[in-house]
Parts: C-alpha cells; sequence; structure tokens
C-alpha cells in the first residue's frame, strides 16, 4: 500500500523538477536579454562620449573657448590612440613633439602612461644602469655602496683626505 503512494509521489516530485527547469530556463533568457541590452545601452552611450558637442552659432559663443576645447579633444584622442606615448601621438597629430608637450602643458591634461611605456621605460633604465656599472668595473672602479652626492655638493673631509702641504 505504501509503494503506489511513493510511486506517486515521485512521479510529482519529478514533474515539479521538470516544470522548474523550465521556469528557471525561461528566467535566464530574460536575464541574458536584459543583459544585452543594458549592454548595447551602455556601448551608445560610451560611443557619445567620444563626439565632440558642436555648439550652436545663433546662442554666440567664444571663438577662442570653442578651439582650446577641440584641441584638448584632439590632443586626449591623440594620447589615447598611442597609448600615452608623446612622440607618437604628435605624429598622429601632425606636430612636433615640442609642440604637443607644451599643448599638455598650456591645457593641463593628464597624461596616463600605459603599463607597457612603464615597463620599458623600467627595463631601458636598469639597462643603462648596468650597463654604467659594467664600464665602471671594467675600468678597475669598485662600484661606491653607497648613495652619490649631489652635483655641488662638497665632499667630506676624512682623515685620509686630509693632506698637509710643506
Amino acid at each position: 500500500m505504501s509503494s503506489p503512494i511513493r510511486k506517486r509521489a515521485g512521479k510529482i516530485s519529478s514533474a515539479n523538477v521538470g516544470d522548474r527547469a523550465r521556469v528557471e530556463a525561461v528566467m535566464v533568457r530574460k536575464k541574458i536579454r536584459t543583459l544585452r541590452q543594458l549592454v548595447m545601452q551602455l556601448h551608445h552611450q560610451l560611443a557619445s562620449l567620444d563626439q565632440v558637442p558642436t555648439p550652436t552659432v545663433e546662442q554666440g559663443l567664444d571663438f577662442y573657448n570653442e578651439v582650446s576645447r577641440f584641441e584638448i579633444e584632439l590632443i586626449r584622442r591623440a594620447l589615447k590612440a598611442a597609448n600615452g606615448h608623446q612622440g607618437k601621438a604628435a605624429q598622429l597629430l601632425n606636430l612636433n613633439s615640442t609642440t604637443l608637450n607644451a599643448m599638455i602643458r598650456r591645457y593641463y591634461i593628464h597624461v596616463e602612461p600605459s603599463a607597457l611605456s612603464k615597463t620599458v621605460d623600467m627595463k631601458s633604465r636598469l639597462r643603462r644602469h648596468l650597463d654604467h656599472r659594467t664600464e665602471i668595473q671594467s675600468l678597475g672602479i669598485r662600484p661606491s655602496l653607497t648613495k652619490p652626492r649631489a652635483v655641488g655638493t662638497p665632499k667630506r673631509a676624512s682623515s685620509t683626505d686630509i693632506s698637509v702641504e710643506r
């Protein structure tokens, strides 16, 4: 007597599991559709950030202010395309690198160097340091373990440095 009831209960629970699976599948599809819509909205909003707003002349505008805004936007785009490398950004804008650097300083544009350029810079600094150290050792000079003196600071006198002229 107890076995038919258990079989029915098993059928009911397996039917519930199937229904639950279908409901969960529908919910997952709805979530995916919502996420796709959000991604598309975010993509459109990001694309609109790259567009330079065009002011209306009818309301009046400051010509030099608008030219400055346009220059700043061009410089930022070039720096972004060049991963923060000012020389490459200057080439993209067909400017001398010194002119671009002056404009960056004039407009207080923050240049964010890329991780790659930081790595390359550290490698080149290390290479120059090792080359310098090798050159010193090849001359037979033992590298100092102390910090180098700043330019223009007098060397401290020690008992070995003092010589008496007669």
